[in-house]
């Protein structure tokens, strides 16, 4: 079989694949003639060779043998595999063991054993900012300010929370009502850090110190009657206590009456009511030196005489206290 290339190329082949004549065993002759060269490589070993015929008109050389055994199999061209991509697949995970997926939860650290809502958030069922677990205070109303334990704030440390405390700077030191308002145990408006004259009776008007200036007491009398009833005597008695605890205390007492009968007989029936008194108050203990009374008639009415309801209230003792 004979292959044609041309000279350049099969110099370019024989200077590229030339190895020294000791390693592979062969030996390289050249003929000259006058009429063309030829180049005979002799393989000693293998008893092969290849004669190169040159053309002076085609500058060709043929090949009559090859040392390929295989000259009828071409070589295939291999493509570069592409790069090679690695892609991880992570599965599902839950990483605090809440039943909610790491993907769905908003709440991705929470504590294990906390109960928890759809997003995988820990409850908060009265919506105050703090999850159940760590609120103290668990039915805190809408709206109210809470601490970081889930409780509403109190600002004035009393025990009452800011939005119950209608006393919102009272002194933490002071014991308060479920208002968060110090404390007035006479009622009389003065709280009793500031009251000195407590247990005043209902109905007195007092000073800035709490101490009564004076009262009219629901003391009623029947008509033409001087004699106090029997369901007003607890009145009497408180009033009595209240002088017995506040001995600095004197007392003018003042008798009232209706416009019915004459202006004559009313001045001394009022002197008798409020005399009643007066002598109720020295049989519980209080020193006679200590009260005064005297008589108005029916010259003072809080009320209107036309009708009966005025005039019962008109029926009337007022006490005034002198300090």
């Amino acid at each position: 079989m004979n292959i044609k290339i041309s000279l350049a190329t099969f110099l370019l082949l024989l200077a590229t694949n030339a190895v020294s004549a000791e390693d592979q065993n062969t030996s390289e002759v050249v003929r000259e003639t006058d009429t063309d060269k030829a180049l005979v490589i002799v393989d000693t070993t293998a008893n092969d060779s290849i004669a190169v015929e040159t053309s002076t008109q085609q500058n060709d050389v043929n090949l009559s043998l090859l040392t390929d055994p295989y000259p009828y199999i071409k070589p295939t061209a291999v493509e570069k595999a592409p790069p090679r991509v690695i892609v991880e697949v992570i599965p599902d995970r839950d990483s605090d063991a809440d039943g909610v997926l790491d993907a769905d939860d908003r709440c991705a650290q929470t504590p294990i054993g906390i109960k928890i809502d759809l997003l995988g958030c820990p409850l908060d069922e009265d919506a105050d900012g703090i999850p159940d677990y760590q609120d103290k205070c668990k039915e805190t109303p809408a709206d109210v300010k809470v601490t970081k334990n889930g409780c509403p704030v109190d600002s004035d440390k009393d025990g009452i929370a800011d939005y119950l405390d209608k006393c919102e700077d009272t002194d933490s030191l002071l014991r308060v009502d479920d208002k968060g308002c110090p404390l007035d145990d006479d009622g009389d408006g003065i709280p009793n850090h500031l009251d000195t004259c407590q247990v005043t009776p209902d109905g007195f008007n007092v000073d800035k110190n709490g101490c009564a200036l004076t009262a009219t007491l629901q003391i009623h009398f029947k008509r033409a009657s001087g004699v106090i009833k029997k369901e007003d005597m607890k009145q009497v008695l408180e009033f009595s206590n209240f002088l017995k605890l506040n001995p600095k205390y004197k007392v003018s007492i003042t008798g009232h009456t209706d416009n019915v009968g004459t202006v004559k007989a009313n001045q001394k029936l009022s002197e008798i009511r409020a005399l009643s008194l007066k002598n109720a108050l020295i049989k519980d203990g209080i020193k006679s030196s200590r009260l005064t009374s005297f008589g108005k008639g029916e010259s003072d009415p809080i009320a209107t005489n036309l009708l009966a309801s005025g005039r019962e209230q008109n029926r009337r003792i007022e006490v005034k206290l002198i300090h």
